[in-house]
């Protein structure tokens, strides 16, 4: 029993489940003296020297090391990203930053949401585990609660689209909901003055899909 359990630490060790997060985690090829094969593990440096190929992983390993994260189903939720495209309707081009920030005052005071600030910009709302938020290219999107089921979810997008309308259809402004914008140019749209999106504008065409392209998903929180 007692070597069983010293392979199983060392197991634990090679695969990095005992110490990595996946933030962390590295992927380095460590050679391993059975046979003369190499094996991909995830290793830091602080624990790359105790990396030792005691037994092979197996499938079991593997799946209960990822079902170690996963919460009792009572727990399971829901959640929601809704983005979409603001447009004038005079003019069928993008709506500005000003615009945007005069949507977002304009939807928190008539519906009680909080603001969330950067400096001197309003860059979105919050009200309970609900967010409003906006991408580089000014998509405005909702980042739901965690909910229970379909229909709360349903409920909770229709409700926000609701709001958003009531205030920007005053305002002269639409939304489009595709997945991509075709029609405007990446000069066209302004960027957001968000100090956490730059880094974003430093990867090739990556500053493309950031601009130009929306997302809506519904995700299983586990």
């Amino acid at each position: 029993m007692a070597n069983n359990g010293k392979a199983s630490i060392l197991k634990e060790t090679c695969f990095g489940l005992s110490s990595l997060s996946w933030n962390s985690a590295k992927t380095r090829r460590v050679g391993c003296k059975r046979g003369h094969r190499g094996i991909v593990v995830a290793a830091s440096p602080s624990t790359e020297a105790a990396v030792i190929a005691t037994e092979p992983l197996t499938k079991e390993d593997l799946v209960g090391h990822i079902a170690s994260g996963c919460k009792p189903k009572e727990k399971w939720r829901i959640g929601t990203e809704h983005e979409k495209f603001g447009f004038e309707f005079g003019t069928l081009r993008p709506i500005k930053y000003e615009q945007i920030a005069a949507l977002l005052n304009g939807v928190g005071k008539r519906f009680d949401w909080d603001k969330i600030m950067e400096d001197d910009h309003i860059i979105g709302l919050k009200q309970g585990m609900q967010r409003v938020a906006l991408e580089p290219g000014g998509q405005f999107e909702l980042r739901g609660a965690p909910v229970e089921t379909l229909q709360q979810t349903c409920a909770e997008i229709n409700l926000h689209l609701d709001q958003v309308k009531a205030v920007a259809e005053e305002m002269g402004i639409g939304f489009l909901g595709i997945g991509c914008q075709p029609k405007w140019k990446r000069k066209d749209i302004p960027m957001m003055p968000k100090v956490s999106l730059i880094p974003l504008l430093h990867h090739g065409d990556w500053i493309d899909v950031v601009h130009k392209c929306l997302q809506n998903q519904l995700g299983r929180l586990h």
